[in-house]
């Protein structure tokens, strides 16, 4: 007889069981049930009632994974399996498990869950790389079809019974359970004590073992140890496939194809979880390693699974779920196919949609869509068709902007340049935040009052005023100011515009006050980065005198030249009377604009035209 464990002979009995830890491991096993129960009801629910009924087969594929994997969790939670690794051997603690006949009972019903879980898994990748296909075939018809896919399910888990019972069922009843035991003892003298203490102890030993067996055990550590392998080169196939897709398809369904190649990662990160796991003699791990291998993993797996699922049951916008709902579901009925239509009747269609729908929603679509609705000639047609003649007027100016730097869409759309960005009418406003930009907060509302028409002393105006304003906002005695804040991106100009160009900023209020009353006016302006950080700043103060003569007074504060990384505009414009008078004496604000220029201001940009060649 051979000694196959010879370097195990000197070893204690403490290297290979450890009783303190049994304990634990005992415990452990109904807390870590406890928690993946938690885990795969919640997955549960999630898949069978709050997923789209469009996910069709791909949801019975989650839902079968999830079932499969509880199973497995199950079958150890009731088995219980001591390792005694690195020997073929286990002992069981599950409170099912009463003798030897039962503990390889329990390792078959595993092995089958395994195989099953392994073959759900591959389902998935076959799914995932079939959508990526935009032509129909045989694969894509058979794994969108629910009734194929539990048929699948059906025919693996027959064939893992019949596979196991036939190659397991001859060599377990084979084997001589006293010579198995009497030959570990014989390897390694510290077992006799637990093998006459333990009567679930059983084991293959390789002496006595089948050569069935053994290739049965070597042929499930190669497919365990292919699996990853296979897998990744998967992930390096749909890859490739979706760095093609990329030319064809929208930067939506891109988006979905890179959530499937997450998947594919989760599935990677399991099965070489399973490979250390599955480990043959060679490696040489304690009780506590195995333990929290086959323990945590699962768990781990679980939360990184349902973290990504999640974004698949709760797309984060109405056309991601459209688009999750025409790849699950290739039997929804559809419109007209428009993708290649021809370009001049594609744009008399466009036309005639609202310029809103285009940005958000249209030019998602596919690049023939995207193209059209970012060039300059469409956005020229829509505001011709639309009556509206702003982009004609800004570009036929001459302009320093490059064509490529303009989103053609958000110009039209917005008309962020050479006009007044601030409205003067709020129809959700009170009776004082009515008469302004719904944008403008006030600090002290009792403090502004609006007043129409403007309430000025009788005959103390000065020889040049004029009457330029119907209504205007009036202040009282106590300091008090509106504020203005916004980004320029939500005005209309992107953030590469504000670096590269420097469009100038300019900022213009009105202001007055009663003759027979002083008052105090201030404004405050400041350019900050998108964290908020001042960048640069303007003030300005007005300040008048009792029984000075009445007049509007212009007052503005411009930026330009700025530095690069300028990404909000913050606005505080306010005062107060300066005799505490009882009552609206205080200074008065009208006309408020803001207004980017259609220009540069980069000086960098400026010199470098400065000193182009003139054109001969």
């Amino acid at each position: 007889m051979s000694m196959y464990y010879n370097y195990l002979k000197d070893v204690p009995i403490s290297e290979l069981h450890h009783s303190t830890l049994n304990h634990v491991v005992h415990i452990s096993y109904y807390v870590f049930t406890c928690v993946n129960t938690l885990f795969f009801g919640l997955m549960l629910y999630i898949i069978w009632f709050k997923s789209p009924k469009a996910m069709g087969a791909y949801k019975h594929l989650l839902f079968l994974e999830i079932i499969v994997s509880f199973i497995v969790n199950a079958v150890s939670f009731v088995w219980q399996p001591i390792l005694l690794c690195p020997l073929r051997a286990a002992y069981c603690t599950g409170f099912l498990c009463f003798d030897r006949i039962l503990n390889f009972v329990f390792f078959q019903l595993v092995e089958i869950d395994c195989f099953l879980v392994v073959q759900i898994h591959t389902l998935k990748i076959v799914y995932q790389i079939a959508i990526c296909y935009q032509n129909d075939n045989i694969i894509k018809r058979n794994m969108t079809n629910v009734r194929c896919i539990y048929s699948m399910v059906v025919g693996m888990f027959v064939f893992a019974v019949v596979l196991t019972c036939v190659a397991l069922y001859p060599v377990v009843f084979a084997i001589d359970v006293q010579q198995t035991n009497a030959a570990f003892i014989q390897d390694v003298p510290a077992l006799a004590e637990l093998i006459a203490t333990e009567p679930t102890f059983a084991g293959f030993h390789p002496d006595f073992s089948k050569s069935s067996l053994d290739l049965i055990l070597d042929i499930a550590f190669g497919l365990t140890a292919i699996c990853p392998v296979f897998i990744t080169a998967i992930c390096g196939l749909f890859y490739y496939k979706m760095k093609q897709l990329k030319q064809h398809v929208s930067v939506a369904t891109y988006a979905v194809h890179v959530m499937m190649l997450s998947s594919l990662k989760c599935v990677v990160n399991t099965h070489f979880n399973k490979l250390q796991h599955s480990w043959p003699n060679a490696l040489k791990r304690n009780q506590a390693q195995s333990f929290f291998v086959s323990t945590l993993a699962p768990v781990n797996n679980q939360i990184v699974n349902l973290r990504f699922h999640s974004s698949f049951y709760r797309p984060k916008t109405p056309e991601m779920a459209l688009l999750l709902e025409r790849l699950w579901n290739r039997n929804v009925e559809r419109g007209p196919d428009l993708s290649h239509c021809n370009r001049d009747v594609l744009e008399a269609i466009l036309l005639r949609v609202p310029k809103k729908t285009l940005i958000s929603q249209c030019t998602a679509v596919c690049r023939q869509w995207n193209k059209l609705l970012n060039s300059r000639a469409f956005w020229l047609a829509k505001e011709e068709y639309d009556g509206e003649d702003y982009l004609r007027k800004l570009l036929v100016r001459d302009h320093v902007y490059d064509q490529d730097d303009l989103d053609y869409g958000q110009l039209s759309l917005l008309k962020p340049f050479d006009r007044n960005l601030l409205s003067d009418h709020n129809p959700d406003g009170d009776k004082v935040t009515k008469h302004c930009d719904p944008r403008w907060e006030f600090n002290s509302k009792y403090q502004f009052r609006y007043m129409s028409p403007p309430s000025f002393f009788e005959f103390r105006f000065a020889p040049d005023f004029e009457p330029m304003f119907d209504g205007c906002y009036e202040l009282s005695y106590q300091s008090a100011c509106r504020v203005f804040d916004s980004s320029f991106k939500e005005l209309g100009v992107s953030d590469e515009i504000m670096d590269k160009y420097r469009p100038p900023i300019t900022f213009t209020e009105y202001v007055a006050h009663r003759a027979d009353c002083g008052a105090r006016y201030f404004l405050r302006a400041f350019i900050n980065d998108e964290n908020g950080t001042m960048i640069e700043h303007k003030t300005d103060t007005v300040v008048f005198e009792q029984w000075q003569l009445q007049k509007w007074v212009k007052k503005t504060v411009t930026f330009s030249g700025y530095p690069a990384g300028v990404r909000r505009v913050h606005i505080e414009s306010g005062g107060k009377d300066t005799q505490f008078w009882a009552g609206f004496y205080g200074p008065k604000i009208a006309g408020s604009s803001l207004v980017i220029g259609f220009e540069a201001s980069n000086p960098d940009l400026i010199g470098d035209m400065d000193n182009a060649p003139d054109a001969e």
